[in-house]
């Protein structure tokens, strides 16, 4: 079972670019958990790593293929129960919904794209409503 998956500290991020959504799952770690994002990058099978100038570690994915084929299964259960607990169940909750709009090319139209902006609304609000309250992110 992949639960040692949803123990990494991450977050679920939806931007808008050229009125075209673009989903994130963005995780981070230190220069010294760098082997640990590089077998992670392996193991989902995603291509996007980058360092930061001040060393910091940032693994990405934002194609909505890739979510659906490596990233979903990894953290649902064969019953579509999310393995997630707290509050980042329901941030990948309205998260995977969104990039099944995407996928579903309802996001061309604008009752699908007004959905997705209430969803994104909720994920992004919430996690800038985290970070003002631990002051810290990623």
């Amino acid at each position: 079972m992949d639960n040692w998956l949803c123990r990494w500290y991450g977050c679920f991020y939806v931007s808008i670019v050229k009125n075209y959504p673009r989903p994130q799952l963005i995780i981070g770690a230190s220069q010294k958990d760098k082997n640990l994002m590089i077998f992670l990058q392996k193991y989902l099978q995603c291509k996007h790593i980058r360092v930061r100038k001040d060393n910091f570690v940032i693994f990405t994915v934002s194609s909505s293929k890739d979510f659906q084929e490596k990233i979903f299964p990894k953290l649902v259960t064969k019953t579509n129960r999310s393995l997630l607990k707290t509050i980042k169940r329901i941030f990948f909750q309205k998260f995977r919904k969104i990039v099944l709009l995407i996928l579903e090319k309802k996001h061309f139209h604008f009752s699908g794209m007004e959905t997705i902006l209430k969803l994104k609304l909720f994920i992004n609000n919430s996690i800038l409503k985290h970070f003002n309250k631990n002051k810290r992110f990623l």
